[in-house]
């Protein structure tokens, strides 16, 4: 399933809403890494994510379409609050499938680290 952002982030003209903004993210977050379960259960790279330090902040990119040589990433809008996105991958590009596979790795043995 294709990422697309539940809960706006928008802050508007000012800080107001600002708890409700970072709540959201969490949200959107939450619904990425669920996505990314279903596809991990049914042992498929489709539509799983990686992130990638941007600034003071990280950047979610979902693998949106495979070939066989090719995976398609592209920018999950409403996670990060700054709505950065990285210099070079920018809201979406095509990479090489091995690179899509270390990074959603990458990934995943630093949650595992992070996690003991």
């Amino acid at each position: 399933m294709k990422y697309q952002a539940q809960h706006p982030i928008d802050l508007g003209a000012g800080f107001e809403r600002i708890d409700e903004c970072i709540s959201n993210s969490e949200k959107n977050l939450e619904h990425l890494i669920e996505i990314d379960k279903r596809a991990k259960d049914n042992g498929k790279l489709l539509f799983r994510y990686f992130h990638l330090n941007v600034a003071d902040g990280s950047v979610f990119y979902q693998i949106t379409k495979i070939t066989k040589k090719t995976a398609t990433v592209t920018l999950c809008d409403g996670i990060c609050l700054d709505n950065y996105a990285d210099r070079f991958l920018g809201e979406e590009s095509v990479i090489p499938i091995e690179k899509a596979m270390e990074m959603v790795g990458q990934r995943e043995a630093l949650e595992s680290l992070f996690s003991r």
